[in-house]
Parts: C-alpha cells; sequence; structure tokens
C-alpha cells in the first residue's frame, strides 16, 4: 500500500497532528500532451499538459475509523516562450507560466496556483561574459491555501514558500577563449618516429 502523511485535528482537545499511515488505496491517471513549435525566427513555443485524476483513500482516526476517499479532478499547463531579441544571437528571452488547477497531498487539497515567470539574458565580448536577470512569481499566485474538509475535519493553512524572487546574474569565462586548433596533425616523420617497427 502506499504510504502517505494524513493531518487529523482533534476537536475536542484541538490538536492537529500528522500521522503516517497506509491509505487503503491511491490511484492517479491522465493524459499528457507536450508540444514544442518554431513559430517564427525569432520565437519557440513549448507546452505541456496534463488532464489528471487523483483519488486516495484514508482511514480518518478522528472520525471514527470512518473510510474517507478524497478524490480531484484538474489540469496542471506549462506554457514556455523562447525569444531571439536580437540579430546577432546575444540578447534572448523567456516568458513562461504554469497553471495547477489543484492537487492531493495526502488529506490535504492545494487549491490552484499560477507561477507566471520572465528572464533575460545577454552574452557579452564574444560569449566570454553572460548577464542574465530571471523574475519568478509576477502575480504572486504561485502559493496556495491548503485545506482539509470531510466528517468532522475542517482546517486549513496558507503555504507560504518563497517564490517571489529576482535574480540576476553575471558569468565570466577566463582562459584560452580564441583557442580553436591545438595542432593535432602529426607528419609523416613523427608517425614513423612513433611507430614500432
Amino acid at each position: 500500500n502506499y504510504i502517505s502523511t494524513l493531518a487529523f485535528q482533534n476537536n475536542e482537545n484541538f490538536i492537529l497532528r500528522d500521522i503516517t499511515q497506509n491509505v487503503l488505496e491511491s490511484t492517479s491517471y491522465g493524459f499528457d500532451f507536450n508540444y514544442g513549435k518554431t513559430v517564427t525566427d525569432w520565437w519557440y513555443l513549448y507546452s505541456y499538459i496534463s488532464i489528471f485524476h487523483e483519488d486516495e483513500t484514508f482511514i480518518a482516526l478522528e472520525s471514527n475509523n470512518q473510510q474517507v476517499t478524497n478524490t480531484l479532478n484538474a489540469v496542471y499547463i506549462d506554457l514556455a516562450n523562447y525569444l531571439n531579441l536580437s540579430k546577432d544571437g546575444t540578447f534572448k528571452g523567456e516568458i513562461g507560466v504554469t497553471y495547477l488547477s489543484g492537487f492531493l497531498e495526502g488529506s490535504y487539497r492545494l487549491e490552484e496556483i499560477t507561477n507566471l515567470t520572465l528572464g533575460l539574458r545577454k552574452t557579452l565580448w564574444n560569449k566570454r561574459a553572460l548577464v542574465s536577470l530571471q523574475v519568478n512569481d509576477l502575480l504572486n499566485k504561485a502559493n496556495s491555501r491548503v485545506y482539509s474538509k470531510y466528517l468532522n475535519q475542517d482546517n486549513a493553512y496558507f503555504a507560504r514558500l518563497e517564490t517571489q524572487y529576482v535574480r540576476l546574474g553575471l558569468t565570466l569565462n577566463f582562459g584560452n577563449f580564441r583557442l580553436e586548433d591545438n595542432q593535432r596533425n602529426i607528419d609523416k616523420i613523427e608517425r614513423e618516429r612513433l611507430s614500432p617497427e
């Protein structure tokens, strides 16, 4: 059986506890679609779509050990746009959006999340340096409310993960960046000298 961490609230003592237990049944299935296409010479589109079903049946310890089935039908969509913003290919961008309509996590359900990202990168000095900027969770909707509501159970919390950030990067390449050929050809005299007789 599948092992899951389940949350149960004791309504008399006002205690919420997490318990790891074998669930009675856990089922997941879905349909996934991938598609990528060069839309123009400067724009590439990638998409991933998943339509899925999940259910998990467990024993509700704080509800007279009744059997409970948590069921969810949901969709996950990931769209990414890769853009070439300069003719010489040194300035590139990325715009992406991820959407999840819901998810099961033990006895909890996660509400929908949306994550909008933006990225820019510029190479300099004949690709010896790279400057990049990435912004994540522009809409501040990548965190969701997590709740458990069945029988005599009704609790929730708001997950506040660190999803909003701005990242600035600088990469410098040192060394023999102009070295293109190390003269690998061996002339006939040298080959004869090295070959066993």
